[in-house]
């Protein structure tokens, strides 16, 4: 009975791995290289960020600066500076 079980818990696995993978597969199917992405022209429109500054490094206000700081800003400097 051993070898049953063993056989059928190998079965188990390999299924739900098949499984997993054939359900992942849509998920790359809208991916994109995005090298050369065009970015919207927002014709002089706002985009309004909130940032809580409660976790660093993500976003944290400077002790010695009392300028905000961390990596949501430089990403939002970045994205702020390529549209």
């Amino acid at each position: 009975m051993l070898f049953w079980e063993d056989f059928m818990n190998k079965r188990v696995v390999l299924v739900a791995l098949l499984l997993v993978m054939a359900l992942s597969l849509p998920l790359f199917a809208f991916a994109q290289d995005g090298g050369d992405m065009e970015l919207p022209d927002l014709e002089g429109r706002v985009i309004t960020v909130a940032v809580e500054n409660a976790y660093i490094p993500f976003n944290y206000i400077n002790d010695e600066t009392g300028e905000p700081e961390g990596w949501d800003y430089d990403a939002l400097a970045e994205i702020c500076g390529r549209l």
